[in-house]
């Protein structure tokens, strides 16, 4: 964890909306801290320290993420940078910090699941009465915290609640940068029969591998979750080339009508390779055996928030599941229409 073992840190730097809380912890912690209100201020600062811990708000820098990155790495190499982001911002943060380690945009990160407030004063109640040397162990308490709040404790899925944000904050974003968001929901068809047959701990070991098989059909970016029972969403969207910010092509996706064609492939061969799964400990009669019925909506044609999607998409789901089972349906779309078959 790049947090441990800061003996030596006694300034931090902060791109962050100014917090008393966060201010007097760091007074605690005998740690001078400077909140800078712009990129410029910071690189100033950084350029006179030393081995400092610097925080950067991921939305403050949106526009020129890599070169601010790069420019405070240069300004400041011994500095520990901690990017805190937002859950639609979260795949952006993996790629800068998961980059070659000599190379790496950044140290670490953190989401924040609600309001980037309440985050703060969690972070300061982990941290209480806790000096720099000791820093690691609240800190594992609380990414311990954060995976509680937004996965799923059996698949290691996100959650209902970590899904319904992120499509809430991507959605904010594709209306500004004009880029499509589709969500898919979907069941296992007759899950309860391998609970009857087997036993439910081969009904979670199911549940388990639908959730390893689908994440491997997916884009890297795209948030696969687990939201109750046998039921589980995906998010597709578009990944601009530089984060989050308004690519070149935006004009060219705003001009784009209907169902992305990605999530509509993804969703078939993900069922594709679920029929040939075969769970061990099912045996030779497990093979073939699991199929699924979801539907699928888009942003801009089938709504413009969160609520109204997740709505749309799981209408089209119980009409899959009515018109016969084993079959992703569109919304706005008959069961019977050519671009939206069963999968065989």
């Amino acid at each position: 964890m790049p947090l441990s073992g800061l003996n030596s840190v006694r300034r931090i730097l902060a791109l962050l909306p100014e917090s008393n809380v966060l201010a007097n912890w760091a007074s605690q912690a005998g740690a001078q801290i400077q909140f800078c209100q712009t990129t410029a201020d910071l690189l100033s600062l950084a350029a006179a320290g030393g081995d400092d811990l610097i925080f950067l708000h991921l939305r403050r820098i949106r526009e020129r993420i890599d070169h601010t990155l790069q420019s405070l790495r240069q300004a400041n190499p011994a500095g520990r940078i901690i990017l805190l982001c937002s859950m639609a911002e979260e795949p952006l943060a993996i790629r800068l910090t998961q980059s070659a380690a000599a190379g790496k945009s950044a140290d670490d990160y953190f989401i924040y699941p609600g309001g980037f407030t309440e985050w703060i004063h969690g972070w300061v109640a982990q941290q209480k009465n806790t000096l720099f040397p000791t820093l690691a162990e609240p800190t594992e308490a609380l990414r311990h915290l954060e995976k509680l709040a937004t996965e799923d404790d059996l698949t290691g899925l996100k959650n209902r609640r970590y899904i319904r944000q992120f499509l809430r904050q991507i959605l904010d974003y594709a209306h500004k940068d004009q880029f499509h968001v589709t969500i898919l929901l979907f069941d296992i068809d007759n899950f309860k029969q391998y609970n009857d047959l087997y036993g439910h701990t081969i009904g979670d070991e199911v549940l388990r591998q639908v959730g390893e098989v689908m994440k491997r059909c997916c884009r890297a970016h795209d948030v696969v979750a687990r939201i109750g029972g046998d039921e589980y969403a995906v998010v597709f969207w578009d990944l601009p080339s530089a984060g989050l910010e308004a690519s070149a092509s935006a004009e060219r996706r705003k001009a784009v009508s209907g169902h992305p064609r990605e999530p509509l492939f993804m969703a078939q061969r993900f069922c594709r390779q679920l029929r040939q799964a075969k769970p061990p400990s099912l045996g030779d009669s497990g093979k073939g055996s699991l199929t699924i019925s979801g539907g699928l909506a888009s942003f801009p044609d089938d709504g413009d928030n969160e609520t109204r999607l997740w709505e749309q998409a799981d209408h089209a789901m119980l009409r899959a599941k009515q018109s016969g089972k084993n079959k992703i349906l569109i919304v706005g779309k008959s069961a019977d229409a050519p671009n939206s078959p069963p999968i065989s």
